[in-house]
Parts: C-alpha cells; sequence; structure tokens
C-alpha cells in the first residue's frame, strides 16, 4: 500500500484539498550565474496509484525513459523517452500485488536494462528481464522478508553482478539477495535493523572499497548504518537519530572532503536530517532543514550546475518538490519549492532532453500521472568531458569518447579505458603500473609449485585465502570432503593447470615449497583431494589471483595469507 494510506503507521489522513503555492522564479545560488530554476510539470498517463519512479535507457536509443511502480493496479508502467522531455504512452506489466519502489540493473549480463520491484501486499519482490528494446519479459518472484517495501540494486561483494537489497517493514530487517549472473538471485540473508526500514542507500562509508548500506528507519525515526564485509556480508547496524519518522534516505559528499555524508527526509517534522560522515563508518549528529509537507524521498545531485551536491524531497501533502542548495560546506541554503503535481509519493532525475541538465521526475499518486520538471537553469551542472554525448555522472568512461558505453565484461568501467576489458576488474586495480590490470596479468607460478585452497572459502573479490602452513586443512575446506592432513598447500607440477583439469603433488608433505612468494600470485581452487600412496590430487575449480601478505616463508610454521583480487576461470 502507499505509505500515506498505510495502516501500519496509523498515519493521519491525507485526503484533504490543498492550496499550493509553489515559486517558478530562480532561486538565486551561491555562483551569481548559476541560477535554480525547474518549469511547470509536465504531466504523463501512469497506472493507479503510482508510487515510485526509476530511470534508464530501456531501448538502447541513448534517451531516458521511466519505470513507475502502480501501488494499487500492481503493475509497473514504462515510459519510453522520446529525448525532448516528453515520454510515449505506458505499457504496463503485471507485478505482486501492491508494488511500492521499483529499481534497475543488469541482472543476467546482457547489457540490457532489467526491472525489480518490491511488492508489500504479497510479500515478494518482481524481477522483469528486459528484452532490450524498451519491453520486458513476465515478472519471476522472490522471497525476500516480511511486507518488503523498498528495493536498491548494487554489487555488493564486487563479484561482476548486481544483487538486491530489500527493506522489510514488517520484520525490521533489511534482505540480501546475491545475484547469481544470469537473471536469478539466491535465497536471502538478513541483517536486523530499526522499526520499519523504509529506504535504502549505498555507499562506501568507511572508505574501504567496499559497500556500506544505511537505511532509513520510518517507526523508529533513525538510520542504521552497516558495514561491508569482503564476502558481501555485513556487521550488525550502527544507528543515529534523525527527525521524525524517516521516510527517504540519499548519500553523497556534501562539503567536498571526500567522504560520504547522509541525508534524511522526515515525515511528521517536514525536515531534511543531514548528517556528516566522518570516514570510519560513522556519523556526526544530525542537523536539520525544513521542507515541504510531509516528504517522502530525498535525492542528490548538482541540481543548479555550480558544482555542489544538493538535495531534493518529494512533499506529499504540499505538493511539491524542495530544492537544499548546498553551499559546498555541509550547510545548505533555504528551502526552494517547486510545484510538482498532486501527491508526489517519490522524486528521481536524470537528463531528459539532453541539454546536460538534472530534471526531475514525480509519480503523483492520487491523479495516476507522472510529472516531469525540466531544469531551465543557465548552468548545465552535468559536465560530458569527452564530448560523447554521455553526461560524466553517466558515462562508464569519461575520459574517452564511447557514446556505445560498451562493456564486455559488466564492471561498469567501459572498455575503452577497461584495464582488463574482457575480465571484471571494477577497482582496476594495476600493482605494477604497466597499463594492464592485474585480472589480466600473467601471474608467474612460484618455483616449486602452485599453491592450493578449499572452495568453501566465498572466494570471490577481496575473500581471505590461507594457502600455505601447518594449519592449512583446518583452514582449507572441501565440499568434496575433507582435506588430507599430509597436504599443506602446495603442489609439484610445472605446467600452468587450468579450469576443469587436475593437479598432483608427490609427495603432498616434502615437496619444497618455495623460499619467497610474488606480490601476486595464481591460486588453485579445489572442491576435492585424494590421497594413493605417496601421491595426493585434485581438481582445478577455479584459478584465482591472490595478492600475498608479508610474513610467509617455506616452513610450515610460516602461514602464507593473502586476499583475492581476481578470478582467472572457473569449471562448470
Amino acid at each position: 500500500m502507499a505509505r500515506h494510506s498505510r495502516p501500519l503507521f496509523a498515519r493521519f489522513p491525507l485526503h484533504f484539498c490543498l492550496l499550493v503555492l509553489a515559486t517558478l522564479l530562480p532561486i538565486p545560488c551561491m555562483a551569481a550565474d548559476c541560477t535554480l530554476s525547474y518549469g511547470s510539470p509536465q504531466s504523463f498517463g501512469a497506472g493507479n496509484g503510482p508510487s515510485w519512479v526509476a530511470t534508464g535507457d530501456f531501448n538502447g536509443d541513448g534517451k531516458k525513459d521511466l519505470a513507475v511502480v502502480n501501488n494499487l493496479s500492481s503493475n509497473v508502467s514504462v515510459l519510453l523517452g522520446n529525448g525532448d522531455g516528453t515520454f510515449q504512452p505506458a505499457v504496463n506489466y503485471g507485478v505482486g500485488s501492491g508494488p511500492t519502489s521499483v529499481a534497475t540493473g543488469d541482472f543476467n549480463n546482457d547489457g540490457r536494462m532489467d526491472l525489480v520491484t518490491a511488492n508489500v501486499n504479497s510479500s515478494n519482490l518482481s524481477v522483469l528481464l528486459g528484452n532490450g528494446d524498451g519491453t520486458f519479459g513476465a515478472a519471476a518472484s522472490y522471497v525476500a522478508g516480511n511486507l518488503p517495501y523498498f528495493v536498491v540494486t548494487g554489487d555488493l561483494n564486487a563479484n561482476g553482478t548486481v544483487d538486491l537489497v530489500v527493506a522489510n517493514i514488517g520484520s525490521n530487517d533489511v534482505s540480501i539477495l546475491s545475484g547469481n549472473g544470469d537473471g536469478t538471485f539466491s535465497s536471502a540473508a538478513s541483517y536486523a535493523v530499526g522499526s520499519a526500514p523504509d529506504a535504502i542507500t549505498l555507499g562506501d562509508f568507511n572508505g574501504d572499497g567496499r559497500r556500506d548500506l544505511a537505511v532509513a528507519n520510518f517507526s523508529s525515526s533513525d538510520v542504521s548504518i552497516l558495514i561491508g564485509n569482503a564476502d558481501g556480508t555485513f556487521s550488525s547496524a550502527d544507528t543515529y537519530g534523525v527527525g521524525t519518522l524517516a521516510s527517504g534516505i540519499a548519500s553523497a559528499d556534501f562539503n567536498k572532503d571526500g567522504r560520504q555524508d547522509l541525508a534524511v527526509a522526515n515525515f511528521i517534522s517536514n525536515d531534511i536530517s543531514i548528517l556528516l560522515g566522518n570516514s570510519d563508518g560513522t556519523f556526526q549528529s544530525a542537523v536539520n532543514y525544513a521542507v515541504g509537507s510531509t516528504p517522502q524521498s530525498a535525492i542528490a545531485g548538482d541540481f543548479n550546475g555550480d558544482g555542489k551536491i544538493d538535495v531534493v524531497t518529494a512533499n506529499y501533502s504540499s505538493g511539491d518538490v524542495s530544492i537544499l542548495v548546498s553551499k559546498g560546506d555541509g550547510t545548505f541554503e533555504a528551502t526552494a519549492n517547486f510545484a510538482a503535481g498532486f501527491n508526489p509519493n517519490s522524486v528521481a532525475t536524470d537528463d531528459f532532453n539532453g541539454d546536460n541538465k538534472l530534471d526531475l521526475v514525480v509519480p503523483n499518486f492520487s491523479s495516476n500521472m507522472v510529472s516531469v520538471l525540466l531544469n531551465t537553469g543557465p548552468c548545465t551542472g552535468i559536465q560530458d568531458s569527452d564530448g560523447d554525448g554521455v553526461s560524466d555522472a553517466f558515462d562508464n568512461c569519461p575520459t574517452t569518447p564511447n557514446a556505445d558505453q560498451l562493456d564486455s565484461d559488466h564492471d561498469g568501467v567501459g572498455d575503452v579505458c577497461d584495464n582488463c576489458p574482457h575480465t571484471p576488474n571494477p577497482d582496476q586495480r594495476d600493482s605494477n603500473g604497466d597499463g594492464v590490470g592485474d585480472a589480466c596479468t600473467p601471474v608467474p607460478y612460484p618455483v616449486g609449485g602452485v599453491f592450493v585452497v578449499g572452495d568453501l572459502a566465498n572466494l570471490t573479490s577481496g575473500a581471505t585465502v590461507n594457502f600455505w602452513g601447518s594449519q592449512w586443512s583446518q583452514n582449507n575446506s572441501m565440499s568434496g570432503g575433507s582435506a588430507s592432513n599430509a597436504f599443506k598447500g602446495f603442489e609439484d607440477g610445472t605446467a600452468a593447470p587450468t579450469c576443469g583439469g587436475t593437479w598432483s603433488s608427490t609427495p603432498g608433505n616434502s615437496s619444497n615449497p618455495p623460499a619467497t612468494v610474488p606480490g601476486l600470485m595464481a591460486v588453485i581452487v579445489s572442491s576435492t583431494i585424494q590421497k594413493k600412496g605417496s601421491v595426493i590430487t585434485g581438481n582445478v575449480k577455479e584459478i584465482v589471483i591472490v595478492q600475498t601478505n608479508p610474513g610467509y616463508g617455506p616452513s610450515a610454521g610460516q602461514q602464507g595469507t593473502g586476499h583475492v583480487v581476481a578470478v582467472v576461470c572457473r569449471s562448470q
């Protein structure tokens, strides 16, 4: 059900007449030549009770399209963009009952945008795979927690596939569904947060290069921070107070210190809470700024083109959007309001008419429309450094022209500037500085043997491994059986192993290990080990690149450890 009518939270009735007084006059910003200005809302038909909107290029024509979930008609409306700020009539696709949010991503790595909706009434998610021409396949259902209200997408474990994060207002937790890369998802893993979570944003809040979560909790009026681990799991939540009934959240760097900050919309106190980040995963106390009546969501972006990140809220009761223009130091100017149609339930941003300015779109719950507000300010705000027609904010290679945005390995880095274009490596690590990513650099095998690890160690990028030492068998589980105590983790073959092949050690515990190991080393992942006489053999399930830690020695008492930086191959 839509947030304004959900009895779970006993919100006051919103069925009353509103007199909306919203200015369309330019509002002066910090930069004298960058005034904030938006045109009158242009409305386009959606379904019944539109509650959330997402943007993307669904048919590959370079023009931004809309996906709108309709809470009362239980479907998603797709409106293809014409590139001039107008949209074609909606085409509807059925989803679960009572959808409340929608997100986009490439779930099956085919280069086409897919959709996922959170359906609060049917307590499930609907995944619709895109056909690349603006149409979508039938919805597939996945179970999250109780009453899933909000969904966001991202690669949480740096394995090159898109995962789902869901806020469940009924079970007071968030669910993580890891992507399999083929359009399907694993069973949900859940993490406790505050009471009635209804919005999520992703960010790196402690500067370790991993995705963290910030969750807005409606009933407990606070924010839960969950710091990400290397294997895609999360720590227990830390809590920060905000205004009354948190209803939306966004993350960005508001004071230009290189740290991620938070903006939280508060439904009853009619304000935005700004929490500046400390770079270690903690945040300063909230500072509040007044906005319109009953703000429902929050987004961040440079809306006046002055190079500073601003905040926008959609205000359900006052029928407008509020824009807080940033001063660049973590504080904001007084709110500017712009009319946005009747009962805007959320807000999203994109460039809908190709003028390199951030426009706004809101779903109007009570009028069954979506309203588009085109940015009419004098400053573009959206840079296109390489002149390829794709703004830097959305360009997967902003310094080299690539209008086709080809990304063969789906790691978010365009092929023309990817240092390993056919192997996912979103961190673009290049340890020796030769311009070729570590994921593509041939790694010399250590003289005396290739090391082996077990297959139950979550060996995706960032995972910790133990490849040698007296405790090897205890630290390396095999799904095909226990590792032999006679085997310490190295084999004596001289030929490079291949995925799907085998390795051997003769004998396992007395082959000479190398005196030293390189900083980057190829390591076999094995699921079975067999011992016949003095010969130990096993399968090659996977080969990974490990960045080794100091401390290794040829003695079994000097264990070898490291972490995975890339996956070379996997056997089927």
